[in-house]
């Protein structure tokens, strides 16, 4: 893994971390944010050499970064040689 990865995880509290993103327009139900939860380094491990679509992502250069926290657990991954 690249070296300002480590130092991300290694510097800064993302583990478990909640992040919203504005995802769709807010109406008077839904405010259009979408909810992930970071990844600890188990969670890389595991989704990169247990689980599809991990393992297959992994081999084209992508890396687990968090999850879906809305209850599909949808994995995000992140090609960690772009810019």
């Amino acid at each position: 893994m690249p070296e300002w990865y480590i130092e991300l995880y290694t510097t800064v509290p993302l583990i478990d971390a909640e992040f919203g993103i504005q995802e769709d327009e807010p109406d008077e139900d839904y405010d259009g944010v979408s909810y992930i939860i970071w990844g600890g380094v188990d969670d890389i491990i595991d989704e990169s050499t247990k689980y599809e679509p991990g393992i297959s992502a992994l081999e084209d250069g992508f890396v687990f970064l968090a999850s879906c926290s809305h209850g599909s657990g949808d994995p995000i991954y992140a090609k960690l040689n772009s810019k």
